[in-house]
């Protein structure tokens, strides 16, 4: 596995050294820098688009995540965001903006690694270069590739329904949205555990 360049960005300095330790903790994973607000994130960004995952808080002064996470899908950039917040509320808005994922404070050490695990698993995919729509087997999650993107999920914790769109399209209701694939439904379910 390559190694996980990973960015924090947190206003609050505790909150930040908190986060920057546990991934530094995490084997395989390089914290590459921390920030305090979303204008300093960009500024990086723009100078050392390789950051592969950006953990995002989103109450920040002069560019809180949102604004900053907007601003990261405008520039078509690479790099997985995943808002690292006190607030709940924002869940909704931070996935229409193509999060990653979103963790809540007090930071958890085995959910911070369950992020950077799923992070691994879809970079692994990526370079093997899947076709879109293919949904492939990884122990007890599944990834589907979906226009330029994988997503990584767990049937039995994310999948909510799957349904047939039309006869080469089911749409996947899952936790976090909605994902179409270009798999019969029959395929899917040879794939799916029962």
């Amino acid at each position: 596995m390559k190694e996980i360049r990973a960015l924090v960005a947190d206003d609050e300095l505790p909150a930040r050294g908190e986060l920057t330790y546990e991934l530094s903790n995490i084997p395989g994973v390089k914290v590459v820098g921390d920030y305090g607000n979303g204008r300093e994130v960009l500024a990086f960004l723009k100078t050392h688009p390789n950051v592969d995952i950006l953990f995002l808080d989103i109450e920040m002064p002069l560019m809180n995540g949102l604004e900053c996470a907007k601003e990261i899908v405008r520039m078509d950039l690479p790099v997985k965001v995943v808002f690292a917040t006190g607030y709940s509320q924002f869940a909704v808005k931070a996935f229409e903006l193509e999060a990653f994922d979103y963790i809540l404070k007090p930071y958890n050490e085995a959910r911070i690694a369950r992020t950077i695990s799923r992070l691994a698993d879809s970079l692994t995919l990526m370079e093997k270069e899947w076709a879109p729509g293919k949904i492939v087997s990884t122990s007890q999650k599944i990834s589907l590739q979906t226009q330029g993107k994988t997503i990584m999920i767990s049937p039995a914790q994310e999948i909510v329904l799957i349904s047939t769109e039309k006869s080469d399209r089911s749409l996947f209701y899952t936790t976090s949205g909605i994902i179409e694939s270009k798999m019969t439904l029959r395929d899917i379910e040879s794939l799916l555990p029962p």
